[in-house]
């Protein structure tokens, strides 16, 4: 969570934002929006959210602000009721969208002066040593990453979990691999992460996004593809 929110005068036209609960509360959704577009992971597939919006539910919001949840319930409903947000509701979460986000919360942009406009052919070569020696150290990052058994099972990764890049400097993730590593060998790992993008969109089948689910749930996994193995597209499972 960092920077910031602004809050419009206009609020004070709101005859709801008179109230401290109600005003207290709408600055709690502020605060709680996203900036930036994201996508985020559940046990129904990726979310994605944009700006303005976020993922939460009654029960959570009552324990964030000290509040019965059956009152922040009717407080959403009256802000929805005015127009200052819209909700999606499920039995497991709700999205919230804060109406206007971008025309009250956009970052303004000042003019910027001539000196910062332009820049000196000295600064320009300092940005061009600097661009070249980035390149050098990301090539060498790679060609490590490449070279790591465990940074090639975290690549697998990528289309079953979009910040899958975390993993990388996650002690937790990597030792999970690792013992899992030790315990099935190089194939039969690869070949049980390849798979889970079919699995996580199958029923019953245990949701997997991480290494710490992949360890915690393997057993289910291999009892789970020995079951329905035949409705599984791959050439080699080789894990049941």
């Amino acid at each position: 969570m960092e920077g910031y929110i602004k809050l419009h005068r206009k609020l004070l036209e709101n005859p709801l934002c008179n109230r401290l609960d109600y005003l207290g509360l709408w600055a709690h959704l502020l605060l709680r929006a996203n900036h930036k577009e994201a996508e985020l992971m559940s046990d129904i597939g990726i979310i994605k959210l944009k700006p303005g919006q976020f993922i939460t539910s009654r029960d959570k919001l009552g324990k964030e602000l000290s509040a019965n949840p059956s009152k922040i319930e009717r407080m959403l409903k009256r802000l929805e009721i005015g127009q200052q947000i819209k909700q999606e509701a499920n039995s497991r979460f709700r999205i919230i969208t804060i109406v206007n986000w971008n025309k009250y919360q956009q970052t303004e942009q000042l003019p910027n002066s001539r000196t910062d406009n332009k820049r000196t052919a000295g600064e320009q070569l300092a940005n061009t040593n600097n661009n070249d020696k980035n390149d050098k150290n990301d090539k060498k990052e790679l060609a490590t990453k490449v070279a790591d058994p465990i940074n090639q099972l975290i690549e697998l990764f990528k289309p079953i979990n979009p910040s899958y890049k975390q993993f990388y400097a996650n002690t937790t993730q990597r030792n999970c691999l690792a013992r899992i590593l030790k315990e099935l060998g190089q194939d039969e790992l690869r070949e049980a992460i390849k798979v889970l993008p079919q699995t996580n969109s199958m029923p019953f089948a245990p949701v997997i996004t991480t290494p710490y689910e992949l360890e915690k749930k393997i057993g289910a996994l291999k009892a789970f593809i020995q079951k329905e193995g035949n409705r599984i597209n791959t050439n080699r499972v080789v894990i049941i």
